[in-house]
């Protein structure tokens, strides 16, 4: 059997894959939350079951990982892996996980015949497409309370979010070309967040529907609950509090002037001074665009987005409620 490198695995991903939940006890070991005697190796994607140690694959790597959860063979344990989008089948007894390392020793031995070294760029990891939807609908619509037709029309028509095996939703940026160049994953279950390996940082999650001005807010999940309170009043798009440099980059690639901007970052402190800042980085642009904080004014008694469409949503259904309860007086 050739080399099969398991140091790239993220064993994190995968033991959450496996039903456990890993909490971090320092910057790089972690402990399952229910079973106080596996930890996990972060820097090392390595595991020990110590309670449990002494049986066959309690401890090592993602491949014995599998092996002892699903009590599986190493060849069904390795398929597992490829399948979830873990693992990258060899070439030529290298895996593409390791294949850069193999290149740039290639490249040193030969290095009296080259006069300069060409950096190998890690292209953008595409996790595998998930073909049941209906966690990620329904995640939408009972918490989030985003319409079903919303999201089927960001998944075909916009082709900016989908579903993958890990049952992450995966919110894809894009250049102005339509080329992939981010993506940014949320587990359903956890709400956590994680960054796509390869990804451009610079591109920032976007809904373009060829309106002219541009609505800003944070998180993705609040880009698209905007979209489904305003539609195409505006375009979307989302990015971190702690910087802007997306939006900027956005604005540049796309040579955007004499735009209104809107924006409506979250209402807590670091929303707030982000506004701030954003507003000032903007309007040193000297692209003639014209900013407004619409924070206070739209979210005065909600912390975001999202949070905002929610008490929408409640209040009508209170209305509607209402409206019925004064027939049936009648």
């Amino acid at each position: 059997m050739s080399y099969e490198d398991s140091s790239k695995i993220n064993i994190l991903e995968v033991a959450r894959d496996l039903g456990f939940n890993p909490i971090p006890l320092t910057r790089t070991i972690y402990m399952d939350k229910n079973h106080d005697s596996l930890r996990f190796w972060a820097d090392k994607n390595s595991f020990c079951w110590y309670s449990r140690k002494f049986e066959n694959h309690a401890k090592g790597s993602s491949f014995d990982l599998v092996q002892f959860v699903k009590n599986v063979d190493f060849i069904e344990a390795k398929k597992y892996l490829i399948d979830k989008g873990f693992y990258i089948p060899e070439r030529n007894g290298y895996s593409k996980n390791n294949y850069v390392n193999y290149k740039n020793k290639l490249v040193k031995n030969q290095r009296s015949f080259i006069e300069v070294e060409e950096k190998t760029k890690e292209k953008l990891h595409v996790p595998p497409f998930n073909k049941d939807l209906s966690k990620m609908i329904n995640y939408f619509k009972d918490e989030r309370k985003i319409e079903p037709a919303t999201v089927w029309d960001l998944i075909k028509n916009k082709k900016v979010i989908f579903f993958d095996k890990l049952e992450n939703i995966c919110f894809l940026a894009k250049d102005k070309t339509g080329e992939w160049k981010n993506i940014t994953k949320r587990r359903i279950d956890t709400k956590e967040f994680y960054a796509t390996k390869g990804g451009d940082k610079n591109y920032p999650f976007v809904i373009d529907t060829k309106a002219k001005d541009l609505l800003v807010c944070e998180g993705e999940i609040d880009a698209i609950s905007c979209y489904e309170m305003f539609r195409n009043k505006f375009n979307y798009i989302s990015i971190p509090a702690t910087t802007d440099k997306g939006l900027i980059h956005y604005i540049e690639e796309n040579n955007i002037r004499n735009t209104n901007i809107f924006l409506l970052m979250d209402n807590d402190e670091h929303g707030i001074d982000a506004n701030k800042v954003i507003t000032k980085n903007l309007e040193n642009m000297n692209r003639n665009l014209k900013v407004q904080d619409m924070t206070k004014i739209l979210l005065d008694t909600v912390k975001d987005p999202n949070e905002l469409l929610i008490k929408k949503k409640q209040n009508i259904n209170k209305t509607i409620i209402k409206n019925k309860e004064k027939i049936l007086e009648r």
